[in-house]
């Protein structure tokens, strides 16, 4: 299974009711669910640092507005879907997924996330990796949440290895 941010969250959610389903796991740019991540994200840990969303993906940050949120009826669409997620917490109970890790024993896992991710800091990652033995923990310096190129690598890695 391969997921980043909140595929990650889901991918989590998915292996630990179905194990029998899984057998490896890639998640990047950790995200796990609980309500201090919403925070630091979404209810204004984060804004006292940048304007959320736009300039937060990468790393170095962007200056302005990114491209997608320009065309308004994205910008809408994208801005009720967060909301939704984050006014109920992702419908996910406080914690819930880093206790449930138990069900994960025989899942391999491999969490990759960028040293300067502000919207899944790498402390997601280390907090997830601390409860589950058999996952590794691959920081990427120089990357922030969204897609470089120092990510992808970084999975392709993980995902060459997975297969062998």
């Amino acid at each position: 299974m391969l997921g980043g941010s909140w595929g990650s969250t889901w991918g989590l959610a998915y292996a630990e009711a179905h194990p029998d389903h899984v057998t490896e796991m890639i998640l990047f740019g950790v995200t796990t669910g609980r309500r201090k991540e919403f925070d630091w994200t979404f209810r204004g840990g984060l804004s006292i640092l940048f304007l959320w969303e736009s300039t937060t993906l990468d790393w170095p940050p962007r200056i302005g507005l990114a491209e997608r949120f320009r065309d308004p009826v994205y910008a809408m669409a994208f801005a009720r879907i967060v909301t939704h997620y984050v006014r109920h917490n992702a419908w996910l109970e406080d914690g819930v997924l880093l206790r449930g890790v138990a069900s994960l024993t025989n899942i391999a896992g491999t969490l990759v996330n960028g040293r300067f991710d502000f919207q899944a800091p790498i402390g997601n990652a280390w907090e997830l990796h601390r409860v589950w033995p058999n996952s590794e923990i691959v920081i990427v310096d120089n990357a922030g949440h969204g897609g470089s190129a120092l990510i992808t690598e970084a999975l392709i890695r993980a995902t060459d290895a997975a297969i062998r």
